[in-house]
């Protein structure tokens, strides 16, 4: 058994299931109005992303409310068999990868690295789910807005490096099986010795 068949999803194990299914498994429903008020309590702001929110069913997985709107977009995304995707935890090394694995697909061309931003190089696939006032203003460039035809609309010479926060279980069913992935490594090498 591989390491992804184990991977423990809150209350549910739904990874084979999805991995073997076409039709998308989730559905995303707003939170309650009680847990909406405890979030308030915290972010006192009703559009805040953490006030607005959705969450998977199965799962419960929370993300922001725009999320529903762009889920099965990511989990159909065309993978190509060179993508490079980074699938971590927020806060936890994920743009320091980024730039890594960019310059090692990209023959450590630093000079482009200085010159093109970090989010153009390598899309954030949910990014636009993110509804704060900073990503909801006129003008954004596409990679922001429009993660999804970017990404599609990126050079095939060298292989796409693209990073996501959400759980494997939310991305395309065929990731690991099609894809370089930095998640499984990492992974095993954390729950090896447990």
């Amino acid at each position: 058994m591989d390491t992804l068949t184990t991977v423990s999803f809150k209350h549910h194990s739904v990874f084979a299931e999805c991995k073997m299914s076409s039709v998308y498994p989730f559905k995303w429903v707003p939170i309650s109005e009680d847990e909406k008020a405890e979030k308030f309590k915290v972010f006192p702001l009703e559009t805040s992303v953490h006030v607005d929110m959705v969450k998977s069913v199965p799962g419960d997985v929370y993300m922001p409310s725009k999320y529903a709107e762009i889920a099965e977009k990511i989990y159909n995304f065309k993978l190509r068999p060179d993508d490079v995707w980074i699938v971590t935890y927020p806060k936890c090394g994920t743009t320091w990868t980024q730039e890594i694995l960019w310059l090692l697909t990209h023959d450590l061309d630093t000079d482009a690295a200085r010159k093109i931003d970090a989010r153009e190089r390598v899309p954030f696939i949910e990014v636009c789910s993110i509804n704060t006032p900073l990503f909801n203003r006129p003008g954004l460039p596409q990679y922001i807005t429009d993660p999804f035809t970017y990404a599609e609309e990126m050079p095939t010479d060298k292989p796409r490096v693209i990073k996501s926060h959400m759980p494997l279980e939310f991305l395309p069913p065929n990731l690991l099986d099609t894809c370089k992935g930095m998640y499984p490594y990492l992974l095993s090498l954390f729950c090896k010795d447990y």
